[in-house]
């Protein structure tokens, strides 16, 4: 684990060094745990039109929306489609789950999710910023991944809200067929990245 401090910008800057293009797009809505009378708005994923490299591999954004409550369970969830190669690493499903209890007040959550050519293109920003959950109440980012992925050194980044970049416990299955579960405990928002590739400045571990 580590610890440094970094501006927004530089959180960016990091991002885009590795591949990363943010772009919008949309996936479907789970049923729970969106209130009556509250419907999010549909998104749909969409394909970067910039960097060569990326768009001959595919590079997506998907995202889902909702109000999660105290007293219930609640899920977030998005899938992307195939493409690229044997050399790809790629999301195959992303699901964010939230038990009963983890969180003091109703809130409304959203999960971005892209994905591109490589481990270091895959970032999961969640919203609202800052937003924590109950210790001891689990809130688990559970991913299918498929790719040449080395699960002996796989690592899962948290960057804060307020730019602190820790490590975050993680469980990697091997679903066969050069395919992977991953399991990330999830203390708090906004972002988590896979991979070493994103090494903020100060102190190494």
């Amino acid at each position: 684990m580590f610890k440094s401090r970094i501006t927004a910008r530089g959180i960016l800057t990091a991002l885009a060094l590795g591949g990363i293009i943010l772009m919008a797009g949309c996936g479907g809505l789970s049923q729970s745990p969106l209130a009556p009378n509250r419907a999010a708005p549909s998104t749909a994923m969409t394909p970067a039109k910039a960097s060569p490299r990326l768009a001959l591999a595919g590079i997506f954004t998907r995202k889902d929306q909702g109000w999660f409550y105290p007293n219930q369970d609640g899920s977030l969830a998005v899938n992307f489609p195939p493409y690229g190669d044997n050399n790809t690493v790629r999301v195959e499903q992303a699901t964010f789950s939230v038990m009963k209890g983890a969180i003091s007040q109703e809130a409304y959550i959203t999960m971005k999710v892209t994905t591109a050519a490589l481990l270091r293109d895959v970032v999961f920003d969640f919203s609202p910023d800052g937003l924590s959950f109950i210790p001891m109440k689990e809130a688990t980012l559970t991913v299918v991944l498929n790719g040449p992925v080395n699960a002996q050194h796989l690592k899962a980044y948290h960057i804060s809200s307020t730019g602190q970049v820790n490590t975050v416990p993680l469980t990697v299955t091997p679903l066969g067929q050069n395919r992977w579960n991953v399991a990330i405990q999830v203390p708090g928002f906004s972002i988590y990245s896979l991979g070493d590739e994103i090494i903020p400045e100060g102190e190494l571990p």
